[in-house]
């Protein structure tokens, strides 16, 4: 009898309400279609442009470390996509000076000039993702957002 009262079913309706299921289905669409648009006009995975991003907007010279604590991205892919783009001359990896464990990445001049064609699509991108969106629901999305990612981090309650 106990078993029964635990188990609780959750009716279609109820789990297509919860904000972790529409959440989820609204990245996976993005990165879907994020990923397709830069194979399709850089050859780049997500990651990689992920990185290049990163690296545009926090280099010259980023310990490899914090791209990956501050994108929450895993070590291995991380790691597997920054050799690709050492590899094909996107991104210089130098030793720090002072850590030689650590890696200090900038772009270079072909990684400048990829993400340069990259960025303008993708800002295109933004647009036509918030081109219906409302000044107002913008800022309630982003608020809300905010909100969500900070109660995430509680693990108790």
């Amino acid at each position: 009898m106990k078993n029964q009262l635990a188990k609780k079913e959750m009716p279609a309706s109820e789990l297509l309400a919860l904000a972790t299921y529409r959440i989820s289905k609204v990245h996976s669409k993005l990165n879907a279609q994020a990923a397709y648009i830069l194979r399709k006009e850089a050859g780049l995975n997500l990651v990689q442009w992920r990185i290049l991003a990163w690296l545009n907007a926090f280099g010259p010279k980023v310990p490899s470390s914090d791209i990956i604590n501050k994108v929450n991205m895993d070590k291995g892919l991380f790691s597997r996509s920054l050799k690709t783009l050492v590899s094909e001359e996107f991104i210089v990896a130098d030793a720090d000076d002072l850590d030689q464990r650590r890696q200090l990445l900038s772009l270079s001049d072909k990684g400048n000039e990829i993400y340069g064609q990259v960025i303008t699509i993708m800002r295109k991108r933004q647009k036509h993702l918030l081109h219906d969106v409302t000044d107002t629901e913008k800022a309630a999305l982003f608020s809300a957002l905010e909100k969500l990612e900070l109660n995430a981090e509680r693990r108790d309650f």
